[in-house]
This record gives C-alpha cells, structure tokens and sequence, in this order.
C-alpha cells in the first residue's frame, strides 16, 4: 500500500497544531496545565515563549503546523521506500499448464429460425378494359350571396 505523501503532510501538520491549540487554550484557562508541554515546544521553535498570551499561542500554532508538515512529507516518503511501493510493477501470476485446465465447453451456435416460404401468388386473370368513360360535364360553383339586412 502506498501512502499519500500530500495527505500525510496536511494530517500530520494539522494534527499537531490542533494538540498546540487545545494545550495553549488549556493553559490559558487554567495557570500551569500543560506547562512541560509548552515548554517542550518552546525549546526548537524560535520565537516562541510558553507565557500562557495570544500572541505566543499563534506562533505555536504556526511552528507546529509547518514541522508537523514537514515530518509528514519524511514518514510518507520513507515508507513508501521502504514498503518497496514505488514505481516498481508486479508481476503477472504464472499460468497454469494446458492439461490442468478443465476443456472448456463449447456451446453449439443457436439453429437459424428459417422464414416460412412465401406463398407464390397466381398471375391475376386479365381483366377486361372497361369500355371508354364518359366524360362528365364541369359542376357549376355555387356562390353565396350576401344578403343584406
């Protein structure tokens, strides 16, 4: 399994500068909660002072998100290293031998449903030509008159 290298950073990064949060938060609540902590993190991070205020609070956060990241992107990278994850393909599983196999079964092809022979009509008698049609004279159009009321 491979590890995302991205997701890893922002996870790690946030979480520890969600446990800075709640231990300077804590701290500020109630004098001295957390203090070894504060002053642990104190220790590697310049500039900042585990005095209980806002403002070093901040800069905790800060710091903690940007290390916590950073660790976040060296654990990603070194497991995918080592968990031999990287580029590396896997290979096909061998195949088994022909005369292992069970024959397949082959299925017949469906018969072919053939067309009922049509039926062979009879040539129609000849039929006598009607003798020559009359003519009949043109209707004459009706218009209708308006009447006026």
């Amino acid at each position: 399994m491979k590890l995302s290298v991205k997701g890893l950073m922002f996870a790690s990064g946030i979480g520890w500068a969600l446990i800075a949060l709640v231990m300077g938060v804590l701290n500020m609540i109630f004098e001295g909660y957390g203090e070894a902590y504060l002053n642990v993190l104190a220790a590697p991070f310049p500039w900042y002072e585990a005095t209980g205020n806002i403002v070093n609070l901040i800069i905790g956060i800060v710091w903690t998100l940007v290390v916590g990241g950073i660790c976040g992107i060296i654990f990603a990278l070194l497991y995918n290293a080592f968990a031999g994850t990287g580029k590396k393909k896997k290979k096909a599983a061998p195949k088994r031998a022909a005369a292992k196999r069970p024959a397949a079964k082959k299925k017949k092809p469906a018969a072919k449903k053939k067309k009922p022979a049509a039926k062979k009509k009879k040539p129609a008698a000849k039929k006598k030509k009607p003798a020559a049609k009359k003519k009949k004279p043109a209707a004459k159009k009706k218009t209708a008159s308006k009447k006026k009321r």
